[in-house]
């Protein structure tokens, strides 16, 4: 009788290598399960999508920033300028149109500022809205409020 079993074909001994091991035997880090690594194509459109919607937000909002900064500047340099104690609120208004035209503010109308002469100062007021489309039929609504007491 047969001692083993005759394979035809290739020869599929194992054969002793230097160090003991067997030629026919896998290494130990070959039958481990090999898991694939990167972001599938859902992910990849997600990630393409929130990035964009980032930046068109970014851009659509900083000039909007930029321009509050530009006014709470504007009105805190009203609230310390010294020739402005003791003015009529005609003389306020004139010198705070001046100031915002000056750093390109145009979106504020005269219903955005409130003056009120008292007997502690004069308080300038701005409370404005923006709104800026993003997406089709989705805006962004930026809501700012500035004050100062111009002293007598």
């Amino acid at each position: 009788m047969h001692e083993g079993i005759v394979m035809k074909g290739k020869d599929r001994s194992s054969k002793p290598l230097a160090g003991g091991k067997l030629s026919g035997a896998l290494p130990s880090s070959a039958s481990r399960v090999v898991r694939q690594r990167g972001a599938s194509l859902i992910q990849l459109v997600f990630y393409v999508v929130l990035a964009s919607f980032s930046v068109v937000a970014t851009v659509r909002l900083a000039p909007i920033y930029m321009d509050a900064w530009k006014v709470r500047s504007v009105v805190n340099s009203m609230g310390s300028e010294t020739a402005l104690r003791g003015a009529s609120a005609r003389e306020v208004s004139q010198s705070l149109n001046r100031r915002l035209n000056i750093n390109g503010i145009r979106h504020i109308e005269r219903d955005h500022i409130a003056i009120q002469v008292g007997p502690g100062g004069t308080e300038v007021v701005i409370d404005y809205e923006v709104r800026v489309p993003l997406f089709g039929n989705l805006d962004a609504i930026a809501h700012f409020r500035y004050d100062t007491v111009i002293s007598n």
